[in-house]
């Protein structure tokens, strides 16, 4: 079922690149403001442009070549989001570990480190990666 490439045109792309990313801001900001918090604005600024911004330099040119190749279905969209959640995750493992480091302190559990790092970062490329599959296998959803 799955594995029925997607042939969706280029305004139905960027439709999709348009609202697709916005999903897991919105999400965090969600369960954030249900749980109690609040969100600087600044924080919400931030999280929207990045999504944006990887979006646009990382998964459209991957989804553009994915769709030449007839390859683009739900296994090659949830298979990069995953990949790129999973390098994503590794670069902030390094990153938090030379911070602790740098100011002294200690890194106990280099496994755990990156295992709560891909926690935190995965699944919320992959939530992105699912919205864009949607947008694109139901072009409609994204007119309504």
């Amino acid at each position: 079922m799955s594995r029925l490439a997607l042939s969706p045109s280029n305004r139905e792309m960027w439709r999709a690149y348009a609202i697709a990313p916005a999903v897991t801001p919105v999400v965090f900001i969600a369960f954030v403001l249900a749980a109690g918090g609040s969100v600087p604005a600044g924080l919400m600024a931030m999280a929207f442009v990045a999504c944006y911004l990887v979006a646009g330099v990382i998964g459209m040119p991957i989804a553009f070549a994915l769709r030449r190749r007839n390859r683009l279905n739900a296994w090659s969209i949830h298979g990069a989001a995953l990949a790129w959640g999973a390098l994503w995750s590794a670069f902030c493992t390094v990153w938090t570990i030379s911070v602790v480091v740098a100011i002294g302190g200690t890194i106990h559990s280099v496994p755990l480190t990156a295992a709560w790092s891909f926690a935190l970062m995965a699944p919320p490329v992959v939530l992105a990666g699912t919205a864009f599959w949607l947008l694109l296998k139901n072009p409609k959803l994204a007119t309504k």
